[in-house]
């Protein structure tokens, strides 16, 4: 099946990722807010297979901006999302050394 249009903006890869996950692993802002723009902001809750947001794929590459637009456009709930393994962005930002990451999580998160 050929899709175009937004349903191309939509489709998911095998492992369930979006065109979202990918914008928000390589820090690509710009890409995001078109994303939101044209599809709506379902398309940056979208969870792949395994349960990754794109929150989880921008705190695995400490992309702050990202983070903060996620949580402004989606709410911090998005911040919170646990994926299959119950690991949240916070475990992935800290296992690859984004320190500002982890910073900004604890003061807009809180401590739970």
């Amino acid at each position: 099946k050929e899709t175009c249009g937004e349903d191309m903006l939509r489709e998911k890869r095998d492992a369930g990722w979006t065109c979202a996950h990918s914008a928000s692993q390589e820090g690509h802002l710009e890409v995001l807010k078109y994303l939101k723009e044209t599809c709506g902001e379902d398309i940056l809750r979208q969870k792949a297979n395994n349960g990754w947001t794109c929150a989880h794929a921008a705190g695995l590459r400490g992309h702050l901006e990202v983070l903060k637009y996620l949580k402004e456009t989606c709410g911090e709930e998005i911040l919170r999302e646990k994926k299959a393994d119950g690991g949240t962005c916070v475990h992935e930002a800290s296992a690859c050394g984004h320190l500002e990451v982890l910073k900004y999580l604890k003061e807009t998160c809180g401590e739970e």
